[in-house]
């Protein structure tokens, strides 16, 4: 009788095991050449995909920042945090060190989203900021099935946030140190312009007017900009030149959300 029941013990232990085994998604191994946009769910056209690829990858250049975009169909049972961290582990998205590397993940099917930020990231993008990412950006999109613009605007505001922790800075920290700058300035001019006027009365002063320049740090939603983002004049198509830095860690740092 022991031994009977020995051998139904085994048979579900075995059975539950091979159920483990088959649970959940099976992430792939990462990309002998590193790719920023993984659409295995098929919802973003090619232009679309290319153009992302593109965005991110001039970030990385200007930054070394590690961005990737993956859309999968389903969960599979999986958890879309759980599943997350361990897919931009695997990865090792961003540099080892730096731990510059973050992940959106998208699940179709379930309508599940979330935003992994590496161990090097968290102290700017908090898990505050990737909420509001998904609630305000995100979310309103994907409701209407316009995913590629979903993901560019979220791009931009991460972006935002990334070059802000690259200053040590917040977005509206820089603002405001901006304006205070541009002040300053031109306070320094009316004084030079007084001073120069009283110095030479028979001089007429003709200046120009003053411009603050472009920030990288607008305030904004969806608000940033570079113009050589915008340069068509080389093409990342065939991912030939693609950086191969993985070696960041994540601590499950992000949030997660649906739509």
């Amino acid at each position: 009788m022991l031994l009977i029941n020995m051998k139904k013990l085994y048979f579900i232990i075995l059975v539950l095991t091979m159920q483990v085994a088959l649970y959940g998604v099976e992430i792939p191994e990462r990309p002998s050449r590193f790719t920023p946009v993984t659409d295995i769910a098929d919802i973003l056209t090619s232009q679309e995909e290319l153009i992302l690829t593109e965005k991110i990858k001039r970030f990385e250049d200007t930054t070394t920042a590690q961005v990737a975009i993956v859309v999968i169909p389903s969960l599979d049972g999986d958890e879309i945090a759980d599943l997350a961290q361990r897919w931009a582990q695997k990865w090792q998205l961003g540099i080892k060190g730096k731990d510059n590397g973050l992940l959106i993940l998208v699940a179709i099917q379930n309508r599940k989203m979330r935003i992994e930020v590496g161990y090097g990231f968290e102290s700017r993008i908090t898990d505050l900021e990737c909420k509001a990412i998904e609630d305000e950006l995100l979310k309103p999109n994907f409701k209407q099935q316009l995913y590629y613009a979903g993901f560019d605007e979220a791009l931009n505001e991460l972006f935002v946030q990334i070059v802000s922790e690259k200053e040590g800075i917040t977005a509206k920290e820089k603002k405001s140190k901006d304006d205070g700058f541009n002040l300053f300035i031109i306070f320094g001019i009316i004084i030079f312009i007084i001073i120069y006027i009283f110095r030479n009365r028979k001089t007429t002063y003709s200046g120009g007017t003053y411009s603050s320049g472009s920030t990288y740090y607008p305030g904004s939603f969806g608000s940033y900009s570079d113009s050589s983002y915008s340069d068509s004049s080389s093409s990342y198509s065939d991912y030939s030149d693609y950086s191969d830095s993985g070696g960041g860690s994540f601590g499950g740092g992000g949030s997660s959300g649906d739509w």
